[in-house]
């Protein structure tokens, strides 16, 4: 039984078809990437300008340090402690950065003085610059070179893509199928006129 062949245009969609879902995986990763950068860094500014304004207008308040959390080794990582003060009658409490991004150097002390915004007393900052929303997920040391490397992924996947679509189109053109031959019609009278001549 012959096998039946593969028509050339069928093959060359499905390449045209695979082309097309690498450039959308390239995009995603790319795009992610640079959201990743992006998000990261503009968190890491908004902190910067917080600190900076409670530092200037903040009421100065002594915190109790309920707890130390540990998460990345002890000297590294996102520790995180747990601190408590009270403002005007109300009591506030909230996990903060231990020691700055970096983590704890050394256990922090049973109290330590933050800085209270008085039109928003659940906003604060410490000594060293965390404030109380520290410990969110963005603000990390690897946010952004993992989301640049993650673009740099996505840029690389779109131009092999690129390159791939170029090599199976030379001049930049979009793939054509190859005209058919057709024959003519008096050709074919010949050929049964013969056909018939041969049989008698």
């Amino acid at each position: 039984m012959a096998k039946r062949r593969v028509r050339p245009s069928r093959v060359r969609q499905a390449d045209r078809q695979d082309r097309t879902w690498a450039v959308v995986r390239g995009l995603v990763v790319l795009v992610l990437g640079l959201a990743l950068a992006a998000v990261t860094g503009g968190y890491k500014w908004h902190l910067a300008r917080k600190a900076e304004r409670l530092r200037a207008e903040g009421v100065p308040v002594v915190a109790q340090v309920l707890e130390r959390r540990n998460s990345m080794g002890r000297g590294g990582g996102r520790d995180t402690i747990v601190v408590s003060y009270a403002y005007a009658g109300t009591t506030y409490t909230k996990r903060i950065l231990c020691d700055g991004p970096s983590g704890c150097d050394r256990n922090p002390p049973p109290e330590i003085v933050v800085r209270v915004d008085p039109v928003k007393p659940a906003e604060f900052v410490t000594n060293n610059g965390s404030t109380d929303d520290s410990a969110f997920i963005f603000n990390s040391n690897g946010g952004i070179p993992y989301g640049l490397v993650a673009a740099a992924v996505g840029a690389g996947m779109l131009m092999s893509a690129r390159l791939a679509g170029r090599r199976a189109t030379p001049g930049g053109g979009s793939p054509v199928d190859p005209p058919t031959r057709r024959r003519h019609p008096s050709a074919n009278r010949r050929r049964r006129s013969a056909n018939r001549r041969s049989q008698r």
